[in-house]
């Protein structure tokens, strides 16, 4: 059975424009597609922060500094309240799933993660269940704590775990043009073209950071789509690799 990385975004389960807001039925909905998906593929799941984090590292300068033991303290907090509020509603639909934490599994250097230990993922997918990680503060080698997009997490374990595929789902049908159309197909080298603003701040990068990091899974010979996670039918066809509107992001 192949094994599929999953990040599921901020915009997706929550409410970016209000703090520690999330979108319940969005979630019940992505366990739905997730326990769909999960008799043909083995997922390992992230998901990102959204309204549970950017706005609190933000608020401490975690991203610009230490930010304190108070600040990571705290944003760490919120996320583990989203983090769980997810799991409980896979393991409600049927999916065995259970909690990774980043900052025990990796650190980072200027950002970057440097050092990351698989070997407990792999042997959770080995088991038949399912990983869950997300966009997480973990210690940096050269600024004490940095914030590590859940996006740079589920690019960089796609290619550890050799991965037949990474799964961007998203709150929108894919990467869009300047008409709101869907692009079906998307080089990186014309990422340019295309806006990529996020109305919500995003401390991670928004759509374009989440294309740039598909870059090191593409060099990887892994394909990567970018899809609408909510929408039902729609993310479990993009695990799967079944026609679906979506984008396929190339280099």
């Amino acid at each position: 059975m192949e094994t599929v990385v999953v990040k599921v975004g901020g915009s997706a389960i929550t409410w970016k424009s209000k703090v520690k807001a999330a979108r319940v039925d969005a979630v019940k909905a992505i366990a739905r597609e997730l326990r769909k998906a999960s008799s043909k593929a083995r997922i390992l799941l992230v998901h990102g922060a959204g309204s549970f984090g950017h706005p609190i590292a933000r608020r401490y300068g975690i991203t610009t500094s230490s930010g304190g033991a108070h600040g990571v303290a705290e944003t760490r907090l919120s996320l583990l309240e989203l983090s769980y509020m997810l799991l409980k509603e896979l393991n409600e639909a049927g999916v065995k799933a259970t909690l990774l934490s980043p900052m025990a599994l990796m650190v980072a250097r200027r950002g970057r993660i440097d050092k990351i230990f698989t070997e407990p993922i792999a042997r959770l997918l080995d088991h038949g269940i399912m990983p869950v990680l997300h966009g997480d503060v973990v210690s940096d080698l050269e600024a004490c704590f940095t914030v590590v997009s859940g996006d740079q997490i589920a690019c960089r374990l796609a290619v550890e775990l050799k991965a037949s595929r990474v799964v961007f789902g998203v709150d929108v049908d894919g990467v869009l043009d300047e008409r709101g159309g869907v692009v079906r197909e998307l080089s990186l080298s014309r990422l340019s073209e295309y806006s990529m603003q996020q109305k919500a701040p995003d401390v991670t990068g928004g759509m374009a950071g989440k294309l740039m990091e598909a870059k090191a899974a593409l060099e990887a010979g892994i394909p990567v789509v970018v899809g609408n996670a909510v929408k039902p039918g729609v993310l479990s066809k993009m695990i799967c690799g079944e026609p679906v509107r979506c984008t396929l992001v190339t280099l």
